[in-house]
C-alpha cells in the first residue's frame, strides 16, 4: 500500500515537473516571438564574392534593428569586421577588428554606405591568397542605460580567388523558379594551379540553411529521377526537373573539403496574392543598332533587407537577358545588358532578333524575426520589344555625314580654282612691257592688210 501511494506521488510529481518545463519552454517560446517580432536585428552580406591576387574587394553588409529602441540621439549603431576560417561568423575562431589585424593593416578601408543608411562595408586592397577566406560584419547597437546589443551576419563572404590555393566551390545566393520549369542551380569548381581536375566526387544536399544542416542527400544518379548533376570537372551543376513548390530550400555542392555556400531555392507561389508587386511598361520599339532601356519597379509590402533583379526572355522561365552572375547570361546578351537604376533592363547595340518579349524578375529579402530570413519572388507581365530595320538617327548621321564630306570637296576644289587664277594674274602683272610691244606689232606684221595701209 505504501508503495503503491509512494509510486503515485512519483508519478504525480514527474507529471507536475513535466508540466512546469512544458510551460516554462511556452512561455519562453511566447516571449522569444513578442521579442522578435518586435525587435527585427538582421544583418546579410553577399555570400561569395570572385575576387583576384593583388586586387581590391568592397564587401557590402546591410541590417536592421528595433528603431524603437535605438532611435534617438541617446543611441549609436556600429559595425565592426572580423576575418574567420569557418562559415559561421559565431564561431569562436572568428577574429573581430578586422581594422587592427596586423596581416590587414595599411590595406583596410572604410567606403560610404553603398545601400542607404542601414549599411556599411569596407574595401580590402592588395588582396593575399590568405586573405580571409570568409569576411564578416557583426553590428552593435548602444543606448544609455542598456547593455550593448551585438547581432551579425551569420554565414559571412567567403574570398574566392580566381587562383585559389585548395579546391573551392562557388554558388549563387539564390536562383529564382516557376513551378513547372526545369532550372540549374550552379555549382564550380576552382582548381588550384597544377591540381587534378579528376577523381572528385561531387554531393549534393538539401537542407533549411545555407550550411544546408540536418540536410538530406539527393539521389543524382537515377537516371529516371528528377535531379541530374553536369557532367564536367569544372562545372558540376545541378538540374531539377519540373519544379514543385516542395523544392524550396536551400542545395549544397558538397566537393572535396570546400567551405560550403548554400543556394536558395525561391520559387513563386503563383496561388496566392503577391507579397511583392513588379511592373513593366507594356512594350517599346527601337532601331537595329540603337540602344534601349525597359523600366521596371516594384513595390515591397515592407522595406527589404535585400534585393535581386533578374531578366528572362521569351517566358519568365527563359534564357537569362540580364543575371547578377554574368556567367548565367545568355551568350546572346553578353556584354550588352546591364541594370539601370534600380531594376530597368539596358540593351546596348540591339540586333533585329532581340525582338522579343522581355520579364522582370525581383526576389526580396525580409528580416521577419530575428537573424530569421524569408524570401519572395515574383514577375511582371513582360514588355515587347521591337525592333525596326530603318535607323532614322543613323541614317541623318550617314547623311550629314556625306554633307560634310561634300561641301569639304566642293570648297576644295573652289579655293583651287581661286589659287590657280590668282597665279595667272601674278604672271600677267609682271610681263615687261617691251614684250607687249613687240607682240602688238608682230600682230600688226601678220595682218595682211598692214602692207597696203602704207601704200
Amino acid at each position: 500500500m505504501f508503495i503503491l501511494r509512494e509510486s503515485g506521488e512519483l508519478h504525480q510529481s514527474v507529471f507536475i515537473k513535466r508540466n512546469m518545463i512544458l510551460r516554462l519552454l511556452l512561455l519562453l517560446f511566447l516571449q522569444g516571438i513578442g521579442r522578435t517580432s518586435s525587435d527585427p536585428f538582421c544583418a546579410h552580406q553577399i555570400r561569395t564574392i570572385r575576387v583576384t591576387e593583388g586586387g581590391s574587394v568592397t564587401i557590402p553588409c546591410t541590417f536592421t534593428y528595433n528603431r524603437t529602441t535605438y532611435e534617438d540621439e541617446k543611441s549609436e549603431i556600429r559595425t565592426e569586421w572580423g576575418v574567420g576560417t569557418r562559415r559561421d561568423c559565431a564561431d569562436s575562431g572568428t577574429r573581430y577588428g578586422l581594422l587592427s589585424i596586423s596581416e590587414y593593416s595599411g590595406r583596410i578601408s572604410r567606403s560610404d554606405p553603398p545601400y542607404g543608411n542601414n549599411s556599411a562595408s569596407i574595401t580590402i586592397h592588395r588582396l593575399r591568397p590568405t586573405d580571409g577566406p570568409v569576411i564578416c560584419c557583426r553590428v552593435r547597437a548602444y543606448r544609455e542605460g542598456l547593455p550593448p546589443y551585438p547581432w551579425n551576419s551569420r554565414y559571412g563572404t567567403l574570398l574566392l580567388f580566381s587562383e585559389p590555393a585548395r579546391i573551392s566551390v562557388e554558388q549563387l545566393d539564390v536562383i529564382p523558379a516557376l513551378p513547372g520549369e526545369t532550372i540549374t542551380i550552379p555549382c564550380y569548381v576552382h582548381y588550384p594551379p597544377g591540381a587534378s581536375e579528376r577523381g572528385q566526387s561531387v554531393t549534393w544536399r538539401k537542407g533549411r540553411g545555407a550550411l544546408c544542416r540536418y540536410s538530406q542527400t539527393l539521389d543524382t544518379q537515377d537516371g529516371a529521377g528528377r535531379f541530374s548533376v553536369m557532367d564536367s570537372p569544372t562545372d558540376v551543376s545541378l538540374s531539377i526537373n519540373r519544379v514543385r513548390r516542395e523544392d524550396s530550400g536551400y542545395y549544397c555542392c558538397i566537393v572535396a573539403e570546400n567551405i560550403v555556400s548554400g543556394t536558395e531555392l525561391v520559387i513563386e507561389d503563383t496561388s496566392t496574392q503577391p507579397e511583392l508587386q513588379v511592373h513593366q511598361s507594356h512594350n517599346a520599339t527601337v532601331p537595329e543598332g540603337g540602344s534601349v532601356t525597359l523600366s521596371c519597379t516594384f513595390h515591397p509590402t515592407e522595406t527589404p533587407l535585400w534585393a535581386w533583379i533578374y531578366w528572362r526572355v521569351g517566358s519568365p522561365s527563359g534564357d537569362y537577358a540580364y543575371h547578377p552572375n554574368k556567367q548565367m547570361v545568355h551568350s546572346t546578351y553578353k556584354g550588352r545588358t546591364e541594370l539601370r537604376g534600380s531594376a530597368h533592363l539596358h540593351i546596348e547595340g540591339v540586333q533585329r532578333n532581340d525582338s522579343a518579349t522581355y520579364y522582370c524578375i525581383v526576389i526580396l529579402r525580409y528580416c521577419v524575426a530575428n537573424s530569421i530570413l524569408k524570401s519572395v519572388t515574383n514577375h511582371g507581365h513582360g514588355t515587347r520589344l521591337d525592333v525596326t530595320g530603318f535607323n532614322v538617327i543613323i541614317t541623318i548621321r550617314c547623311v550629314l555625314f556625306c554633307i560634310i564630306i561634300l561641301c569639304g570637296i566642293l570648297g576644295y576644289i573652289k579655293m583651287k580654282n581661286i589659287l590657280t587664277e590668282s597665279r595667272k594674274e601674278a604672271a600677267r602683272g609682271s610681263s615687261p612691257p617691251q614684250t607687249i610691244t613687240l607682240r602688238v606689232a608682230n600682230d600688226q606684221e601678220s595682218d595682211p592688210n598692214y602692207y597696203n595701209m602704207d601704200r
